[in-house]
């Protein structure tokens, strides 16, 4: 259910200090998350009457006191006598709450309607007061809100916490006294936010990871496998997938999507220079394969065992995956992503598999059996491990997206004083 994504994601944050509305002689909510249908929405409470509007409208499942920091799951009744509907509530302080519901557009309604009644100023404006700090802020809820599993969306949850934007806060107060030495110490913090920054930039995105390699060698079969359901089709015809055929996963927290491409073979035309319309098909699914390669966070080459054993024969291992020649070039500004390596059913093996594995190429080549699953659990960890080498602590700072990373990325210790407290700006505000 919804709510217990939404108690998970609050479940791995440290107690930390909010930043709060300005204060208000009267009690006001508003809507934080962005307008619009979502999986959770959160509304906050804050002024004098907060706790008395809460109690009014919400049964909590337990009747102990309120304390700041807790997860209170419930039902909003809104005073009338039906069950009504699930919510979580957080106690931010004495006087300030908020709501976490489902993100449908009726059930937001529903709860700004009581509220109302209760006396809560409602307002339309999903920030909390006029400060630059709230673009971080703002940033970060949208963040969250399009995070797809408990792990990102605990890490986008610390960010409107506190995170970033209190960092930077901060940073600001240390620079009151123009000291240098400040500068060195932030620009250091700031390379070590920067240290994240390939993943946490992608929080709300998958990452693309790319099976490529000979038809018929099993890639269909390890989708399959890897999440579990059939998913791919597989037949024992080289050629069976035509095009790219994308599913979505989660491993250890990653939202993943996973590339089934066509067989990678290179076609030549016959003596009378034509081409066979099965071929052109092919042709065409190894060309969407090829773009897709291009984009691809981490690709996995796969062969399979009577291939590997066809290649150890000869003089080049290479030839037992022979990838790169499909490979478009890649821009200079690109990152380079990352290679496994995969030899594939190695159930087939009469053999001794030590005997196939030489020195040089046992510990840089996965020997996996999407049949049996041999293997499996290695190469779902070295997936999330060449896609996040470390994770950070929960409560780390993080650059969330492309702009703050731009904005970090200028922050030097040969600044001066004011420089820096500029660029910090900047990256508070927005404007710049």
């Amino acid at each position: 259910m919804w709510w217990l994504i939404a108690e998970a994601f609050f479940d791995v944050i440290p107690e930390l200090p909010a930043p709060k509305p300005s204060p208000a002689v009267s009690t006001v909510a508003r809507r934080l998350t962005g307008q619009g249908r979502s999986a959770v929405a959160v509304v906050q409470v804050h002024g004098p009457d907060a706790v008395s509007a809460i109690e009014t409208n919400f049964k909590a499942a337990s009747n102990t006191a309120w304390r700041t920091g807790q997860i209170r799951f419930g039902q909003w009744h809104g005073g009338r006598s039906d069950s009504g509907e699930d919510v979580v509530i957080t106690p931010i302080s004495d006087d300030q709450f908020e709501v976490h519901c489902h993100g449908g557009i009726a059930a937001v309604g529903r709860i700004m309607d009581d509220l109302s009644e209760s006396g809560v100023q409602c307002s339309e404006s999903q920030s909390s007061g006029e400060t630059g700090a709230n673009l971080l802020i703002r940033e970060a809820t949208d963040c969250l809100i399009h995070c797809t599993t408990r792990r990102t969306a605990g890490y986008a949850a610390t960010q409107v916490r506190a995170g970033l934007a209190r960092w930077t806060i901060d940073a600001l107060d240390q620079l009151e006294s123009d000291s240098q030495a400040a500068v060195v110490s932030l620009a250091q913090q700031a390379d070590q936010i920067l240290r994240h920054a390939r993943w946490s930039t992608r929080l709300r995105d998958p990452f693309r990871v790319v099976l490529c390699g000979p038809a018929n060698v099993g890639k269909s079969s390890l989708v399959n496998a890897i999440v579990g359901y059939q998913r791919s089709i597989t037949y024992d015809q080289p050629g069976t997938t035509r095009d790219v055929l994308w599913t979505s996963t989660t491993l250890d927290g990653l939202p993943i999507r996973l590339a089934d491409t066509a067989g990678l073979r290179h076609l030549v035309e016959n003596k009378s220079n034509v081409i066979s319309t099965d071929d052109r098909i092919e042709m065409s699914g190894i060309q969407h394969a090829q773009k897709v390669l291009a984009e691809a966070d981490l690709l996995i080459e796969v062969t399979d065992l009577p291939n590997w054993k066809s290649a150890k024969s000869g003089s080049d291992f290479g030839d037992a995956w022979n990838v790169d020649s499909f490979l478009p070039p890649r821009s200079t500004t690109s990152n380079e992503p990352s290679i496994i390596r995969l030899v594939n059913k190695i159930d087939l093996n009469n053999d001794d598999l030590n005997d196939l594995m030489t020195s040089d190429h046992k510990d840089s080549v996965l020997w996996v059996s999407a049949t049996t699953g041999q293997g499996l659990d290695e190469l779902c960890l070295q997936i999330v491990g060449k896609l996040v080498p470390e994770f950070p602590s929960i409560d780390q700072p993080l650059a969330i997206n492309s702009r703050q990373s731009q904005w970090l990325a200028r922050l030097r210790p040969d600044q001066r004083p004011q420089q820096f407290r500029e660029t910090l700006n900047a990256l508070l505000t927005g404007q710049g």
